[in-house]
């Protein structure tokens, strides 16, 4: 027995000893799961009969990443019609699962054909490679899956341009919930295809409500300018339905300033029981800028609205939104339009400072940007925009930008600035530093604060910096005893709204005219080269596009015309050869053969051939024929090619005086002093003056930061409304 004892413990300790020495097994992946379900249950679960159990399923595994996803497709090819429609339904955000949503387009069941068209709508962009198959269900008998392809064609967007033929004609559908669709579908994919805006403006005489809705919300998604939808879309705004009343507006609004009939009607709407509705009109007025001027009264009435602030629209119809998430009032809207229209609404100012008291932040926001589009006739609210500073970020920001707006009326707001840019925040200091820099040598107490923070290692703050010392330290010319310095006209090229949109606008088509497309010199004027930068700046662009060389160029004829006073442009120049940027004053008697200078003259402000230290002024009279006259001074300015600089000439009624960065350059009565209104260019010219253009390494462009012109008044008289006085020189204005 004990033999037996001793093998059997022989034998287990060997059998120990070699299950030691065994490789253990590899550790099996762990199978996902979710809310306590493995993968393998849940697709288990996917094939239960009803409906709730199956779209729970399918969520399920949608949730469990690519696996989850590989078994909702697996379960795409299931005999069960059920199965395979809530599968389709829950791969809707699943990218890869597109080409087999694609092929589910085909299926025998119509419910499963929807479920996929819906996925695919869910997936977006991503799923343009279904776009021919959706296309072809925007012909099926049945209307639901017409409705379902459009909806999904809607949401893949500017990919799905090949579909508009298609959607167009749904427009004329017999089913009002197709027709709808097809409106909507077309905001997203329509843009820039012909025949699609005509088509979305008849739809806006649909019998059916939401069909207008949709159209005018198409226009305003297409971006659409055509002026023949003006007129359905006032009639819109008479409509029994919120949504289309809104919606009206809103296009209106994109059409902008050439939809200055519809100024009436958008005015009425002010009043409109409806809070989205009377928000939009606010709106649309805000876009058509100073054609909007007689709807000032009743925007001031409507800074009194007081409907609670909306953290977002209500989703339309078709799921969705029409503005950021935001708080968005009634009279934050009419605060930004009476900011848009600028000077002529100085009388909502005591309105406006009230309103930066309001219990709603972006109400406050709005108000002080309001204030800042008046300009200088804002200057009333100077004190309680300088307690707006104290403030949380957000506001502090929108005052400071204010306060610079105000200019120089604004003074009194320097020492709460300064300390802006000693402790403010990392947000707010370029802009403290921006407003001081448009209060000019008003400002000067700054100058040490502001030459501490070139110093500052953010590049951002370095540059708004050396931009307000230059507009501090290159002041005005000094003007002559008794008389003083008062802004005549200006464009800051950055007061288009106050959530960036600038960015590759044109200019403020109030101030100026961008030339037509069409040959000049060695190249093209082309209006795409022209547009502001988002950051206060117009940028002329020089661009190659196929063989031709193109750039551009604005003028302010016909919208601001003047004779004497002081012409200022901030300029940062072009770095390529081949072409050159010129700061000028024209009118048509310089083109006059054999006249003299004092019935009109081009006069040069600046022009720039080179890329090095010169700089070129230059007269031009007697017409650019044999008779042809011309005078000029090259000068040098050491440093011009780096950063920003000021060229200015003082006009006045016997001589002409250049200025570079407020320096005296050149004083001449070459010609006969000009003694007719002539109006302002900006412009760049491809040419071998300048240079071989193929050497250069395009794209380049020429900055400007803002144009003023100034007029000499009496001392007493410098506060008076502008255009109202008879200057020195009896200057003669004329503005649109």
């Amino acid at each position: 027995m004990r033999t037996f004892s001793i093998a059997l413990t022989v034998a287990l300790a060997a059998a120990c000893l070699a299950a030691e020495q065994r490789p253990a097994p590899a550790p099996q992946p762990k199978e996902p799961s979710y809310q306590g379900k493995t993968l393998s249950q849940w697709t288990a679960a996917a094939r239960d009969k009803g409906p709730r159990v199956g779209h729970e399923t399918g969520q399920a595994l949608g949730k469990m990443g690519a696996e989850g996803a590989a078994a909702l497709v697996e379960l795409l090819k299931d005999d069960d019609d059920a199965v395979r429609g809530n599968a389709a339904w829950a791969l809707g955000y699943v990218p890869a699962a597109v080409p087999a949503l694609t092929e589910l387009l085909k299926d025998r069941d119509r419910r499963v054909r929807r479920a996929a068209t819906e996925a695919l709508g869910y997936n977006g962009p991503a799923a343009k490679t279904a776009v021919p198959a959706l296309t072809e269900l925007l012909k099926d008998s049945d209307a639901k899956l017409r409705d379902a392809a459009t909806e999904a064609l809607g949401h893949i967007g500017a990919a799905a341009k090949s579909a508009v033929p298609g959607l167009m004609e749904l427009l004329k559908d017999n089913d009002p919930r197709v027709r709808e669709g097809a409106a909507w579908a077309l905001g997203t994919t329509g843009r820039g295809v012909e025949g699609a805006v005509p088509a979305v403006i008849e739809a806006l005489k649909d019998e059916n409500s939401p069909v207008r809705q949709h159209a005018a919300q198409a226009l305003f998604e297409m971006r659409s300018e055509e002026l023949a939808a003006v007129p359905p879309l006032i009639e819109l705004l008479g409509d029994e339905s919120a949504g289309a009343r809104s919606s009206a507006a809103d296009a209106l609004g994109t059409i902008g300033p050439q939809a200055k009939a519809a100024v009436p009607a958008l005015t009425r709407a002010l009043s409109d029981k409806d809070q989205r509705v009377r928000r939009q009109a606010a709106s649309a007025l805000a876009d058509m800028r100073c054609e909007a001027g007689p709807a000032v009264p009743a925007l001031i009435k409507l800074l009194k609205d007081e409907s609670s602030a909306a953290r977002q629209d209500a989703a339309n119809p078709r799921g969705r939104r029409q503005h950021r998430e935001r708080e968005w009032t009634a009279r934050g809207a009419a605060a930004l339009a009476l900011g848009a229209i600028g000077p002529p609404a100085a009388a909502a100012v005591p309105a406006l400072t009230e309103l930066l008291k309001d219990e709603v932040a972006d109400v406050r926001c709005s108000a002080a940007w309001g204030l800042g589009g008046i300009g200088p006739r804002a200057k009333p609210a100077v004190p309680a925009l300088i307690e707006l500073l104290g403030s949380d970020e957000q506001l502090q920001g929108f005052a400071a930008r204010a306060l610079g707006k105000i200019g120089a009326e604004a003074r009194d707001a320097v020492p709460a600035l300064i300390t802006l840019l000693n402790s403010g925040a990392a947000g707010i200091r370029p802009v403290a530093a921006w407003a001081l820099g448009n209060m000019g040598p008003d400002a000067a107490a700054a100058v040490p604060a502001i030459t501490e923070l070139l110093k500052d290692k953010d590049p951002l703050l370095q540059v708004a910096a050396r931009d307000a010392l230059g507009q501090i330290t290159f002041p005005l010319p000094p003007a002559p005893k008794g008389q003083a310095w008062r802004l005549a006209w200006h464009d800051e090229f950055g007061d288009e709204a106050p959530d960036g949109r600038a960015a590759g606008m044109p200019p403020d088509d109030r101030k100026w005219e961008v030339m037509p497309d069409a040959p000049r010199k060695g190249g093209w004027w082309m209006r795409k080269a022209v547009s502001l930068d988002g950051q206060g700046h117009l940028v002329i662009h020089t661009l190659k596009e196929g063989d031709r060389y193109i750039d551009g160029c604005v003028r302010t004829r016909g919208k601001f015309e003047h004779a004497f006073g002081y012409y200022v442009a901030r300029i940062q120049f072009q770095k390529q050869p081949g072409h050159w940027s010129a700061f000028w004053i024209m009118g048509p008697g310089a083109a006059k053969a054999g006249a003299d200078g004092r019935n009109g003259t081009e006069i040069d402000i600046m022009e720039k051939p080179w890329l090095d230290e010169r700089v070129q002024h230059t007269l031009h009279w007697g017409g650019y024929a044999q008779q042809h006259r011309s005078e000029g001074k090259v000068v040098n300015v050491p440093g011009v090619m780096e950063g920003w600089h000021t060229f200015g000439l003082w006009w006045k009624p016997d001589e002409y005086v250049f200025y570079v960065d407020g320096k005296e350059t050149w004083r001449t009565r070459a010609g006969g002093v000009c003694q007719v209104p002539q109006y302002i260019k900006l412009s760049d010219e491809i040419g071998n003056w300048a240079g071989d253009i193929r050497k250069a390494h395009l794209p380049d462009q020429f900055l400007v930061d803002y144009v003023r012109v100034y007029d000499l008044v009496s001392d007493a008289r410098a506060e008076a409304k502008p255009g109202s006085l008879e200057t020195a020189g009896k200057p003669q204005y004329r503005s649109r």
